[in-house]
C-alpha cells in the first residue's frame, strides 16, 4: 500500500492550491436547500453564504505542513467541516483549497485510485465525535482537509473553485509562499501580500459564487470554506455580497480569528 503521506500529497495535487511533495426566491427550494434557520436570516438576503472558518495546513515549498503545536486544532477544524458537509449534502460547496471544479467524473484515474485507498481508512464513514478518530484518520483529515475527505466519502458531490483557473491560483499562492519562505519569522505581511491574501483572493471567490448564483437562480445557500482569519475581511466586500448575508453557523463562531496585521 502507498504510504499515507504520499496518498495525502496525491490528493493535494488535484484539490489544493498548489502541488505537494512526497513529504432563491422559490420558497420550496429555499427551504430544501437551507442550512440554517430562516428566522435568523436578514429579510433582504435572497442568497446567503454559509461561511465555515477553517484552520488548514500551511503550503510552503510545494508541500503541506502542519506544525506540531497546530495539529490538534487543524485536525479538529477539518473534522468539524467534514461533519458539517455530511449533514448538508445538498448545498453547493466552494473551497479555498480548490482552483478547478472537482467531481467524480472529472478527477483523474490516479486520484480515484488514491481516494479509494483513503476511503478504506473510514470503513464506517465519519464517527460522531472527533475523539473517536484513529491517529491515522486524524492525520489524513488534518492534512488533506475535511472537504477532500467529504468528497472522497461521497458526502459532497462536487467541490467548486474559488478562482477562475489554476494558473491564477498558482500565481497568487506562489507569491504568498515565496514571501513566507523569505520571511519565516514575520508576524505581519507586506502591503502587496496582504492585498493578495485579504482582498484579491476574496474578491475572486465572491466572483465565483456570484457567477454560480446567477446561473442557478433557484439555489439560496452556498457553503464557503475559507481561512478563519478571513471572515471579517469578507464582510468588507459588500459591493459583491451583502455582509449581513454572510453567516457563520453557531458551532463555528468560536473558530473565527482576526486577520494578520498589514505591516
Amino acid at each position: 500500500m502507498v504510504k499515507l503521506n504520499t496518498l495525502i500529497c496525491l490528493v493535494a495535487i488535484t484539490l489544493t492550491v498548489t502541488g505537494c511533495s512526497a513529504n432563491t426566491d422559490n420558497p420550496k427550494v429555499a427551504s430544501k436547500n437551507s442550512a440554517m434557520q430562516t428566522k435568523a436570516t436578514p429579510l433582504n438576503c435572497n442568497n446567503r453564504i454559509i461561511f465555515l472558518p477553517q484552520t488548514h495546513p500551511t503550503i510552503l515549498g510545494g508541500s503541506l505542513q502542519v506544525a506540531p503545536e497546530n495539529f490538534d486544532k487543524t485536525a479538529r477544524s477539518q473534522f468539524a467541516i467534514a461533519k458539517y458537509l455530511e449533514k448538508n449534502k445538498n448545498l453547493p460547496v466552494f473551497s479555498e483549497q480548490v482552483s478547478s471544479d472537482q467531481t467524480v467524473e472529472t478527477v483523474s484515474a490516479e486520484f480515484k485510485k488514491t481516494a479509494a485507498q483513503i476511503k478504506t481508512m473510514f470503513p464506517d464513514g465519519l464517527p460522531d465525535q472527533f475523539e473517536n478518530l484513529t491517529d491515522e484518520q486524524q492525520n489524513v483529515i488534518a492534512r488533506a482537509g475535511g472537504d477532500a475527505i467529504s468528497f472522497i466519502l461521497r458526502n459532497t458531490a462536487m467541490l467548486r473553485r474559488v478562482v477562475e483557473n489554476d494558473q491564477i491560483q498558482d500565481e497568487l499562492i506562489g507569491k504568498v509562499s515565496d514571501y513566507a519562505q523569505k520571511n519565516p519569522y514575520a508576524t505581519s505581511t507586506s502591503p502587496e501580500i496582504h492585498n493578495i491574501i485579504f482582498n484579491i483572493r476574496e474578491n475572486l471567490a465572491l466572483d465565483q459564487i456570484n457567477n454560480f448564483i446567477k446561473n442557478n437562480p433557484l439555489e439560496r445557500d452556498v457553503i464557503l470554506i475559507y481561512g478563519s482569519d478571513h471572515y471579517y475581511s469578507f464582510l468588507t466586500h459588500s459591493s459583491k455580497f451583502l455582509s449581513q448575508c454572510i453567516l457563520v453557523p453557531d458551532e463555528f463562531k468560536s473558530a473565527i480569528t482576526s486577520p494578520y496585521s498589514k505591516y
